[in-house]
């Protein structure tokens, strides 16, 4: 990952990270780093706040001289984004998504013609914005963000007009992703980009529970259905353990259309200066040749 002035992980171990976003520096949980050790336990002394997870109380988050403010903005990539601490640990973005925002950017670019892209899972939409934003006076963007949360989508109505990007061609949508998916194509609605980062675990519209390992297939038949005859990209990460980036590469290979382009797959791994590394989750990436 390249580093950003904006964001850096400075140390991990014990289950947790230490992380800087602009000048605010937290320390909260980390399952990656439960099998790692601290590099530098001194660093740990500076932080604005720390988040507990507990279990006979309400988690929350702690800030000893009441240095971690309600809201603050930092940029990425030349993409604000508005943090505020959630009561579930979040910020309002995943730092180790930025060099596949970064690349998804250049690769609606350098397609220079109209395009329509599909967020789905959109949370407060940096995606949708690193998308959104390669629009110019002569190609225009077309984005459709999707997540289940209205407090997210309402987050990220915010972050797009941070970035002055509130009259951008922009759908936000309130539904649930699988949901919103099925509906999409019998409405014989097609994409040409389409993002997820699905969680592990989750509830469908219908109380149908939904677990990621299993019903990976089945959310890739959604995609295929969904995608243009002359697709662009399709960019996948998850935050599942039980995943690795080749299971998503592997599902990636049975579209139809695979053979037309590249599929890049990895870590999504956040290094600090000491040399501290934090694998954050997995990636696969298809983009057209």
């Amino acid at each position: 990952m390249k580093k950003n002035a904006d964001y850096e992980l400075l140390d991990c171990g014990g289950g947790r990270k230490l992380e800087k976003f602009g000048e605010i520096v937290i320390d909260r949980p980390s399952p990656a780093a439960e099998l790692v050790k601290k590099k530098d336990p001194e660093l740990w002394h500076g932080k604005n706040a720390i988040f507990f997870r507990n279990k006979n109380r309400p988690s929350a988050w702690y800030s000893a001289d009441g240095s971690l403010p309600e809201s603050w903005t930092i940029e990425i990539s030349g993409i604000k984004a508005l943090l505020r601490p959630a009561v579930n640990g979040q910020i309002g973005i995943f730092p180790e998504q930025i060099d596949n925002w970064v690349e998804l950017k250049k690769t609606i670019r350098y397609a220079r013609s109209d395009l329509k892209i599909l967020n789905v899972f959109g949370y407060t939409g940096i995606a949708t914005l690193f998308a959104s934003s390669a629009s110019n006076d002569e190609y225009k963007v077309e984005v459709t963000h999707v997540d289940a949360s209205k407090s997210a989508v309402n987050w990220a109505k915010e972050n797009a007009t941070l970035n002055g990007l509130e009259g951008n061609p922009v759908r936000w949508i309130v539904d649930d992703a699988v949901s919103f998916m099925e509906k999409e194509i019998r409405r014989e609605r097609k994409y040409d980009g389409i993002i997820l980062d699905p969680p592990a675990f989750g509830r469908t519209k219908t109380g149908k529970m939904w677990s990621l390992k299993k019903d990976l297939p089945s959310l890739f038949d959604l995609v295929s259905g969904l995608m243009s005859a002359n697709p662009l990209f399709i960019l996948i990460s998850c935050h599942d353990r039980e995943l690795t980036h080749e299971d998503l590469a592997k599902e990636l290979r049975t579209m139809k259309f695979a053979g037309n382009g590249i599929i890049k797959s990895g870590n999504l791994t956040l290094k600090a200066e000491n040399g501290a590394t934090l694998d954050s989750g997995v990636y696969a990436h298809w983009m057209k040749k």
